[in-house]
């Protein structure tokens, strides 16, 4: 279903609900730039990374894009573990995996709250900047401390610049882009607003200073366009 949700007549905060899981796909593909080119490159990088025997956790895994593209992808056997903390994401999942066969396995929860098990590679696209700033370091702590050694964690998130003039400056470019995607001016304005206080990046800096605080021994930028990267974090 395509995304028209954001229209004159919305009210209140963006949630993970059941609208939203209706046309997230649709969302992700005109509202991230080259979110497919990004999300084949992050699987590429696991790829070099993992083998039969490892775990992998998907966290914010949503709709399953990224683990079902591996899956069908990759000749790699791992166990793959989708976690979500919306019901109506996890439904849309649980109907993905019976439409292909998979044998991805889902959590419902926060990662806040579950217990990661060991693994070898923890997957996060868009999906830290939705927590809480202070609680972001004990999240990724958590991750850190979860991954065998040389593990990987791979995570993409919208980011902002420390120069506020540049930062004006990509939020224009990234506007732009939005209405080449077919969302008016409207529609970009009222889910800015429902996202205000809601999805709050850091600076590439930040990011990078967070995953070297809890201890991952090397960190490198894989991508940036604007106002998004992705990082890969090696313990």
């Amino acid at each position: 279903m395509q995304d028209n949700l954001f229209n004159e007549d919305h009210q209140g905060k963006f949630t993970f609900n059941e609208d939203v899981a209706n046309v997230f796909d649709d969302m992700l593909n005109r509202s991230i730039p080259f979110y497919r080119d990004n999300l084949k490159l992050n699987a590429k990088i696991l790829s070099k990374y993992i083998n039969d025997e490892d775990t992998v956790y998907d966290i914010g895994s949503s709709t399953l894009n990224f683990l079902l593209y591996f899956e069908q992808n990759f000749n790699i056997k791992a166990k793959l573990i989708g976690i979500d903390n919306s019901k109506p994401m996890i439904e849309k999942a649980n109907n993905k995996i019976k439409s292909y066969g998979s044998k991805i396995k889902l959590i419902y929860g926060s990662i806040e709250d579950i217990t990661l098990k060991p693994s070898k590679a923890i997957i996060s696209n868009y999906t830290l900047q939705f927590i809480n700033k202070n609680n972001r370091s004990l999240v990724i702590k958590k991750i850190f401390d979860s991954l065998n050694k040389g593990g990987i964690f791979l995570v993409s998130e919208k980011v902002i610049s420390d120069n506020e003039e540049l930062n004006k400056h990509l939020i224009e470019i990234y506007h732009n882009y939005k209405q080449e995607k077919g969302y008016t001016i409207t529609q970009i304005e009222k889910k800015k607003e429902a996202l205000e206080n809601i999805l709050t990046p850091l600076s590439l800096d930040e990011n990078i200073s967070i995953l070297k605080e809890v201890g991952f021994s090397k960190v490198e930028v894989l991508f940036k366009w604007a106002n998004f990267s992705t990082f890969l974090a090696i313990k």
